[in-house]
């Protein structure tokens, strides 16, 4: 997203102008909020379809980290604590 942001940044500054934000440096919170304009620039004319392909390629989780909270022991501590907390429901 940063590549495509600096790659296309006149239309990107262009866009936010016409938006409001004469600025965008300046006026935008930070960089997220930078890069959350490009990305929805760039799938605001994508299908359902092709949207979620870019998502995926984008965000897709990194093969080589464990999710959190999947080993026994916190699995184990997870249900102990919606037990006691349903436990207060009966």
């Amino acid at each position: 997203m940063a590549q495509a942001t600096g790659h296309y940044w006149r239309t990107v500054r262009a866009k936010l102008i016409l938006a409001g934000v004469v600025d965008p440096l300046r006026e935008l919170p930070d960089l997220h909020a930078l890069l959350d304009v490009v990305e929805a620039s760039a799938t605001e004319s994508m299908s359902a379809e092709e949207r979620d392909k870019f998502n995926f390629q984008m965000y897709r989780p990194d093969p080589s980290e464990k999710p959190v909270g999947f080993d026994e022991d916190e699995q184990l501590d997870a249900f102990a604590a919606f037990e006691s907390v349903a436990g207060g429901l009966r």
